[in-house]
């Protein structure tokens, strides 16, 4: 399938919109706040994007989508962009540094589980091999 027909896809279906809808809701964000730094800094102090991330891959879990949807999501998060008004998706671009750094740092922590390690090196007691380097 072609990334721009995907892309599409996800945009007609209702739950996607409603999902970041939801969570911009729930975590107090819209997109203006990352057009003043000022205010992108106190939003990341009393949410952040630990949060967001976390939210994020609520939605994928919801949606039953997997995990690596979850960076597009939250780049629609993030993005100033109407569902309607907005036909070539052209508002939605790499979200700001930070969340990058959040969504990172979250799916390699959830990689290591799934691999048996976490990421502070201690072994995850439930599986019945040899410790994984990581």
């Amino acid at each position: 399938m072609h990334p721009a027909t995907l892309e599409r896809a996800l945009h007609k279906w209702p739950l996607w919109w409603e999902t970041i809808l939801k969570a911009r809701t729930e975590l107090n964000f819209k997109p203006a706040v990352l057009e003043a730094e000022e205010q992108t800094k106190s939003w990341e102090k009393d949410i952040g994007w630990d949060k967001a991330v976390e939210v994020c891959l609520e939605a994928m879990s919801k949606m039953e989508l997997p995990w690596y949807f979850g960076f597009y999501w939250l780049a629609c998060f993030c993005a100033d962009y109407q569902r309607r008004q907005s036909p070539d998706f052209s508002q939605i671009k790499i979200p700001p540094q930070n969340a990058v750094k959040a969504w990172v740092q979250r799916v390699t922590e959830e990689f290591a589980k799934d691999i048996g390690c976490d990421p502070e090196g201690i072994r995850t007691p439930d599986l019945h091999r040899d410790r994984v380097a990581c």
